[in-house]
């Protein structure tokens, strides 16, 4: 009498081993199929790995604080042409000067003014400046040292390119020597067109290099 039929217990195994082993496949036909798929699969993982990555740099950089943005803006001022006749119209002194020692604490100090400008101008006033005081003005007149005085400067014209000694008489005050003591002179005139103008101009730095018996050297 037979036993009763058990089931075969290989048929329900589970293969943890190479597939090759147990297919019917010859093993070169197997591994030849297995590359394919390889071969296959590699280039859409490779893509899916980028497309990935990708994704991840945007969505993190569009939450990223985003950077002030900077501004740089340059600008060229236009040319003023109505105003351009003044700037080439003006009077500096030149570096002829003269002195004078009149009186026992009196100077007569000189300077040389020129229009280095392209119109004639007429002078208005000369008003000498001492920035460190010690000094008095006495008499302001146009011509040289030591010479009599020409005329009044008030009204003086003054071609381009000529030039004109104005000499100014003054008082030297507390100082037994002037020496450190600068000149300066406050010119106001008409320009062309009537365009009136004042200008400061340099008359002495220091009077170091001036006669004067107070003065020992």
């Amino acid at each position: 009498m037979n036993g009763p039929l058990l089931p075969d217990r290989d048929s329900d195994r589970t293969w943890l081993g190479d597939p090759a082993e147990h297919s019917d496949e010859p093993a070169e036909e197997l591994l030849a199929g297995r590359a394919r798929r390889s071969m296959v699969t590699l280039p859409w993982l490779l893509a899916s790995v980028l497309a990935a990555g990708l994704a991840g740099f945007v969505i993190g950089d569009h939450h990223q604080p985003s950077r002030p943005r900077v501004t740089v803006t340059t600008s060229t001022s236009p040319a003023n042409t109505g105003t351009a006749a003044a700037l080439f119209t003006y009077l500096n002194t030149t570096s002829n000067r003269c002195s004078a020692q009149t009186g026992a604490r009196q100077l007569e100090l000189g300077v040389e003014i020129e229009n280095q400008g392209n119109t004639e101008v007429e002078v208005r006033s000369v008003t000498p400046v001492f920035p460190l005081h010690g000094l008095q003005t006495v008499t302001t007149q146009r011509g040289t040292c030591g010479q009599p005085p020409i005329g009044s400067i008030v009204g003086t014209s003054i071609e381009p390119g000529s030039a004109v000694w104005i000499t100014t008489t003054v008082n030297v005050l507390s100082m037994a020597c002037p020496a450190p003591l600068p000149v300066e002179f406050d010119v106001s005139y008409t320009s062309g067109g009537g365009q009136q103008r004042r200008d400061l101009l340099t008359g002495f730095s220091d009077l170091g290099n001036i006669s004067y018996s107070g003065c020992r050297r």
